[in-house]
């Protein structure tokens, strides 16, 4: 089963170097060469407490799109809902919903949107506004599959659309994310692997009013350069140096590989006390705005028919200041 793991691994990163320059030759200028920026941001407040090191140990409806492999190791059915206020007034919102069958099969639903309030239109004559408005929105929508093959290895796939609205153009395109995770029947050791945002360039639909650089005058244009999406590898291992009745603590090492930036590894902990109080702090060592570790905590209670869930994330940086998220999650409930 290792050679299964470590073959899909490989397939997983030739499909990045082929399709989407994943690993590009060393020195290659890489930054800012992707959008769709939005789909970067963590999902729920696990994965921002752990600065994003829990591709193998994701535990709720939001795992789809973490590694879409870990969808099946949710107990039974799981339902998870997340909101970050985030920087100049956007708002980052998600929900997903993850439905198991079998116990060896599992398959998901979810959303993610970026919002911003109308922003006003500006011209160079008019630089404090005109009184017209106008939108800007990212969506995603998603369909997750995940399969068991043994009680150690499993593996999924989750297929997106993905839209980004700037005032009368909107630009679209179709995105999979595949990942796999085995598990090693030794101290919780656990190897994952996910490959996201793979897929074609977002095309324009719509027109736009344009101004030329040298002002002579303005230009209805409806095409305009596609847009790239930003592929993302990630590698990573975990396990429980303790495990006890009372007492986990998880240690994640997690490398990071952008298409569109440098390289950069997450180091992560989290403690866990009768399986009812989490703590959680992670480090990100190749984030330039990263100052202090990534916190967070959660709660899990018992409510009879269902497990519910209550993460809280703080992530500072060092320019834009601090984000908080909130994740609610429900799960080990039947349909």
């Amino acid at each position: 089963m290792t050679r299964v793991f470590l073959t899909l691994s490989l397939v997983l990163a030739s499909l990045g170097a082929s399709g989407q320059s994943l690993f590009p030759n060393l020195g290659g200028q890489r930054t800012g060469i992707s959008g769709l920026q939005f789909l970067k941001i963590p999902i729920s407040a696990e994965q921002a407490a752990l600065a994003g090191a829990n591709i193998s140990t994701a535990s709720d409806a939001s795992a789809m799109f973490v590694n879409p492999a870990m969808t099946v190791e949710i107990e039974r059915n799981s339902l998870s809902v997340s909101y970050a206020p985030w920087f100049a007034e956007l708002a980052h919102s998600s929900a997903s919903v993850v439905y198991k069958p079998a116990s060896d099969w599992a398959f998901g639903l979810g959303f993610i949107a970026l919002n911003a309030p109308p922003t006003p239109v500006t011209t160079e004559l008019n630089p404090d506004g005109t009184g017209e408005t106008f939108a800007y929105g990212d969506v995603s929508a998603s369909l997750s599959v995940a399969r068991r093959l043994t009680t150690q290895f499993s593996f999924g796939v989750t297929a997106s659309f993905v839209q980004q609205t700037i005032a009368s153009l909107r630009f679209r395109t179709y995105l999979l994310d595949a990942g796999v995770c085995y598990k090693i029947p030794f101290a919780g050791m656990r190897l994952a692997a996910a490959f996201q945002n793979f897929g074609p360039s977002a095309k324009t639909k719509g027109k736009a009013q344009v101004v030329s650089p040298s002002l002579s005058g303005a230009e209805i244009r409806g095409s305009f350069d596609d847009v790239d999406p930003p592929t993302l590898f990630r590698l990573a291992f975990s396990f429980e140096p303790i495990s006890t009745e009372t007492q986990k603590l998880t240690a994640f090492a997690q490398l990071n590989h952008p298409n569109d930036n440098k390289e950069t590894i997450s180091l992560a902990l989290e403690y866990g006390w009768k399986n009812l109080l989490f703590l959680r702090a992670g480090y990100n060592a190749g984030r330039d705005e990263q100052t202090i570790p990534d916190l967070g905590a959660g709660l899990r209670y018992d409510i009879g028919f269902a497990t519910l869930r209550f993460d809280y994330a703080f992530v500072n940086f060092k320019t834009l200041g601090g984000t908080h998220r909130l994740t609610l999650s429900l799960g080990g409930f039947n349909l």
